[in-house]
């Protein structure tokens, strides 16, 4: 997919290798949710392994960093000390909100915004 990006190919070679990357991302955030929750290996040392190189350090986030924020969520879902209520709290949203949701995300800026804000 980067030597897709990388070449010059039609425009439609770089969407579908956008989708795939996307795709291998979120299967990669699935993998490092699984170690957190050490569950994914019967044996402890192999979730916190391949959970921190294999899925976790992929995407710059380390597992312990995310394992400790993720069960803070866990424990505190919903409630005003939930890390993740920003993300949840004006759901449900209108159409034209979703529309425009999925339209920074396709364009980078939901990425932006996060990296820089």
């Amino acid at each position: 997919c980067f030597v897709v990006f990388a070449a010059e190919v039609h425009w439609l070679f770089k969407l579908a290798a956008l989708f795939v990357l996307g795709g291998r991302q979120l299967g990669l955030g699935i993998l490092m949710h699984e170690c957190g929750h050490q569950g994914f290996f019967s044996k402890l040392w192999m979730n916190r392994f391949f959970g921190h190189w294999f899925a976790g350090m992929t995407m710059l986030v380390p597992l312990e960093f995310y394992r400790t924020y993720h069960l803070i969520h866990h424990s505190k879902t919903g409630t005003d000390d939930d890390p993740d209520v920003g993300n949840i709290k004006q759901y449900p949203v209108t159409g034209s909100s979703l529309r425009r949701k999925i339209l920074r995300d396709f364009t980078g800026f939901s990425g932006l915004k996060m990296l820089y804000g």
